[in-house]
């Protein structure tokens, strides 16, 4: 398994995987040599720590994925959301409590010096 992505306009350039109904998998050729290291994964994590400012961590508190969450760490200017009995298909805006909604919308108003409206109030 694995995510679906919006291949729409690339089809012409997606000639090794499948894209019929929609690319669900992403992973190298039977015949190309692989080698993984983790440096760049640790380059990432390294950058994220030190000058990942303005990001929005959102996570299932539930799911076995936010095993491997970015570490909140108070180095940077960004927002960590751990909801609390949800997962990684339910772990989303829409599902917000009310406090992590306005938390986030305060955080985004904050980092965009902008009011933005709560379009997610009472949605389902």
């Amino acid at each position: 398994g694995g995510y679906a992505y919006n291949t729409k306009g690339l089809e012409d350039l997606l000639v090794a995987i499948p894209i019929d109904p929609d690319p669900r998998l992403i992973r190298a050729l039977d015949n190309m040599s692989v080698k993984y290291d983790g440096k760049l994964m640790n380059d990432v994590l390294e950058w994220l720590n030190i000058e990942g400012d303005r990001f929005i961590y959102i996570y299932g508190a539930r799911d076995f994925w936010t095993a491997g969450a970015v570490t909140p760490n108070k180095n940077v200017d960004s927002e960590w959301f751990f909801m609390k009995d949800k997962r990684h298909e339910n772990a989303r805006i829409f599902a917000m409590t009310d406090i992590e909604r306005k938390r986030l919308i305060s955080i985004l108003e904050n980092w965009l010096s902008l009011e933005i409206e709560d379009v997610f109030h009472n949605k389902e």
